[in-house]
């Protein structure tokens, strides 16, 4: 089960997932993240603090809204600061791949950077 909480401010949408990103809810992973690019042109943060599980079928979908968010010119941006969970971004490579912050507020910063 999953739980997509989204936050809207005039820096950014932030994107809290709430639960486990696996097999079951990639789809809505691509759904309701897509949707979100598609309907605002601001950066979107996605806060994985409260993810309990996340499998290949999750990553891929992050990682598949963080390509559409670059072929749209847009702002992709991962916030952890789950240890495990900055983890799996390492040793996936991840955090190579797309900005990945601990907190919402360094995510933030970082557009004034």
């Amino acid at each position: 089960m999953l739980d997509i909480r989204v936050k809207e401010s005039p820096q950014a949408i932030t994107a809290y997932l709430d639960g486990e990103a696996d097999l079951k809810t990639s789809g809505q992973i691509l759904k309701h993240l897509g949707d979100l690019l598609e309907c605002n042109p601001q950066p979107l943060i996605v806060v994985l603090d409260n993810l309990t599980f996340i499998d290949s079928r999750g990553l891929g979908a992050l990682v598949a809204i963080y390509h559409r968010a670059v072929e749209q010119a847009s702002r992709f941006i991962l916030v952890t600061s789950d240890a495990q969970m900055q983890r799996v971004m390492q040793i996936t490579g991840l955090n190579k791949v797309m900005p990945i912050f601990t907190t919402r507020e360094e995510a933030l910063a970082s557009f004034e950077a």
